[in-house]
């Protein structure tokens, strides 16, 4: 399941706790106005670049704050960012293991439980991996996927870019 959510931004700037405050302030249609359906970047009503929505998903992801698009990415695509996070968390581990903070490196755990676990034994695991500031190949060939690419043009425009600190979001 894939997410499109921009909405963290509308929240943090409704309640003046985050950077995006100003922005909010000085353009709130970037959070609640879809764009126009007839935008120059966006091909015509018939014919969609690889990936993108229909405007009734775009409408709705701005009605409601999210979106939900089941299967956007196969399981084949997203095997190497899960391989590239398990490295990271391996990496993380044995630091922890060798500067004794944890005494079970918790390797049989599984990819969906690992960081919990490690994270019972040493409180702050989850925010280390997230500072770690490496981001892996897998994560840049993510970004850089076309059809990730057209959808987030749908609600931006094509001048898109990202921000490494939100690459992995450890929760």
């Amino acid at each position: 399941v894939w997410l499109a959510r921009l909405a963290w931004l509308e929240c943090m700037a409704s309640t003046g706790t985050g950077p995006t405050t100003a922005l909010a302030d000085a353009a709130p249609e970037l959070y609640t106005i879809p764009p126009p359906s007839s935008s120059s970047s966006s091909p015509g009503p018939d014919e969609r670049k690889p990936g993108q929505l229909e405007q009734w998903q775009v409408k709705q992801f701005f009605e409601d704050g999210f979106l939900v698009v089941p299967d956007f990415f196969a399981p084949e695509e997203l095997a190497p960012v899960c391989e590239a996070v398990e490295e990271c968390v391996d990496v993380l581990a044995d630091r922890l293991y060798d500067g004794g903070k944890i005494a079970d490196k918790c390797k049989d755990a599984g990819f969906y439980k690992r960081l919990a676990l490690l994270e019972r034994q040493f409180k702050g695991t989850a925010v280390l991996l997230h500072k770690m500031g490496y981001l892996p190949p897998a994560f840049r060939q993510l970004w850089a996927n076309e059809r990730l690419l057209n959808v987030v043009e749908q609600f931006i425009g094509p001048n898109i870019a990202g921000n490494p600190v939100w690459n992995l979001r450890t929760k």
